[in-house]
C-alpha cells in the first residue's frame, strides 16, 4: 500500500483509492489448488484414458490468452504418457506444461470435494510473445 492510500483511509467522507485489484504472481503459485479434471473426483489421462486420483502424479498443460485472467488446464496426462514439451507455441497465448500431485480441496458450503493440483513444478512455459499465429 502506499502512503497516500493510507492517508485517504484516515479522512473520513473522501473518495478511497482503491488498491489495484491485479496480482502478479508465477504460474506454479497461482495454479497450487486449482480444481482439474472432468468431474469433482476424477481425471483421465488423455493419452491412455486411464483414471487418475487423489495422490497421483499428473502433468497438465494449461493456457491463457493475453486478454484473459483465468488459465484453462484442459489435458492432464499420467506420468507414462506425460509430454515433455509444449511443441508449437501459440502467439499470444501462454501457455505451460507443469508436473503435479492430485489433491482433494472441501468445498464447505456444498459440503462436497474436488481433485485440485498440489506440489507443482513448472516443466515449459511459452510467453505470449512467442510462436506463431493460432
Amino acid at each position: 500500500m502506499t502512503d497516500e492510500l493510507l492517508r485517504n483511509r484516515e479522512r473520513p467522507g473522501d473518495n478511497q483509492a482503491q488498491p489495484p485489484t491485479t496480482v502478479q504472481a508465477a504460474p506454479r503459485e497461482l495454479l497450487r489448488g486449482a480444481s482439474v479434471g472432468i468431474s469433482r473426483t476424477r481425471v483421465v489421462c488423455l493419452g491412455c484414458g486411464a483414471n487418475l486420483g487423489e495422490g497421483r502424479a499428473v502433468t497438465v498443460y494449461g493456457y491463457r490468452g493475453a486478454d484473459s485472467e483465468t488459465w484453462n488446464l484442459r489435458r492432464c496426462y499420467c506420468a507414462d504418457c506425460a509430454p515433455t514439451a509444449i511443441g508449437e507455441p501459440t502467439l499470444g497465448v501462454s501457455e505451460l506444461l507443469v508436473r503435479a500431485w492430485l489433491g482433494s480441496i472441501a468445498l464447505p458450503r456444498t459440503r462436497t470435494h474436488e481433485l485440485c493440483l498440489t506440489e507443482l513444478e513448472v516443466v515449459e512455459f511459452s510467453p505470449p510473445t512467442e510462436g506463431s499465429e493460432p
